[in-house]
């Protein structure tokens, strides 16, 4: 299991719909860029890191403090690409793309296709009224552009097509708490 593939996308809903709602929880988000640069995992301090920057952008706080917080994104996600991978590519994981198109090139069209519009469902929620979720599902978007952009320009796992149930259960979780929000008063409400 990957744990940042896991836990990540329900982690920057919840923040996202937290700074949204005036609340300081995006500096678990912080935390969390920090613990990813140091691993090194540069593909989810990346995709963390392009959704930070949308929370930073959407939640109500003071230029000095958006620009710190953005400046420590981006520090924190050019520091995770200058850290060496220790692990070696699979085929089947990182290269699965590309096994696909080698397979049929109608195959590679349909991994990338269906790839895409996944990673693109949160956005159905991009246009609500409600800050919060706004935010949430924009970020969640990105997280999931950049889980997929980042494995053309390194050898790091596909996300929902590539081996092994993390990025799955991760997104899916994300999705759902996303799909939650506005049944929750707090969220659904909030300024």
């Amino acid at each position: 299991m990957n744990a940042a593939e896991v836990v990540l996308p329900s982690a920057v809903v919840a923040c996202a719909a937290l700074a949204a709602g005036k609340d300081r929880l995006w500096l678990s988000a912080a935390i969390a860029m920090a613990l990813l640069a140091v691993q090194p995992d540069a593909s989810q301090a990346s995709a963390l890191g392009a959704a930070w920057l949308v929370i930073i952008a959407l939640a109500p706080m003071g230029g000095a403090q958006r620009g710190a917080a953005a400046v420590f994104a981006v520090a924190a996600m050019a520091w995770s690409w200058l850290r060496a991978d220790p692990l070696a590519p699979v085929a089947d994981v990182e290269g699965i793309m590309e096994l696909a198109w080698r397979l049929s090139p109608l195959a590679g069209i349909a991994a990338w296709a269906v790839l895409i519009g996944a990673v693109s469902t949160p956005l159905i929620h991009s246009r609500s009224e409600a800050p919060a979720l706004r935010a949430a599902a924009v970020a969640l978007a990105l997280y999931g552009l950049f889980s997929v952009l980042t494995t053309r320009v390194g050898a790091f796992p596909v996300p929902l097509v590539g081996m092994g149930m993390s990025s799955i259960l991760g997104l899916w979780l994300g999705v759902g708490l996303l799909a939650a929000l506005p049944r929750a008063p707090r969220w659904a409400a909030s300024p």
